[in-house]
C-alpha cells in the first residue's frame, strides 16, 4: 500500500510537470513561467517528502518512549487483582450450583 502510494504521487508529478511543459510549448504559459512552476512543484514535492519521513520518524520515537518503561498504574493493577477476584466469584457460584443440582436430584428421587 506504502510503495502504490509512493508510485502514485510520483506519477502524479511527472504528469503535472508533463502538463506544464505541453502547456509551454504549445504558447499558452510563456517558457520562463513554466520552468519557475516546475522548480516550485519540485521544491515543494521535496518538501513535502522530507517533512513525511521526519513526521513518521518522531512518531516512531514517541511511540517507542511512551511504550518503553510502561508499567501497569495502581488502578491497573487493582482493576486486575478484581478481576482475579470475579473469576474465583464465578468458580465458587458454580460450584454452588453443582450442589444445588445435585440436592434437587436427591430430593426428587
Amino acid at each position: 500500500m506504502k510503495e502504490r502510494t509512493f508510485l502514485l504521487t510520483i506519477v502524479f508529478i511527472i504528469c503535472v510537470g508533463a502538463v506544464f511543459l505541453a502547456l509551454g510549448i504549445l504558447g499558452i504559459i510563456p517558457v520562463g513561467s513554466i520552468l519557475i512552476q516546475l522548480t516550485y512543484i519540485l521544491s515543494l514535492s521535496i518538501i513535502i517528502l522530507f517533512a513525511l519521513i521526519g513526521a513518521y520518524f518522531v512518531g516512531m520515537i514517541t511511540t517507542h518512549h511512551i511504550i518503553r518503561d510502561r508499567s501497569f498504574t495502581p488502578f491497573e493493577r487493582s482493576m486486575l487483582e478484581m478481576r482475579e477476584d470475579v473469576k474465583k466469584l464465578v468458580e465458587v457460584i458454580d460450584e454452588l450450583k453443582e450442589r444445588i443440582n445435585e440436592l434437587e436430584k436427591g430430593k426428587k428421587e
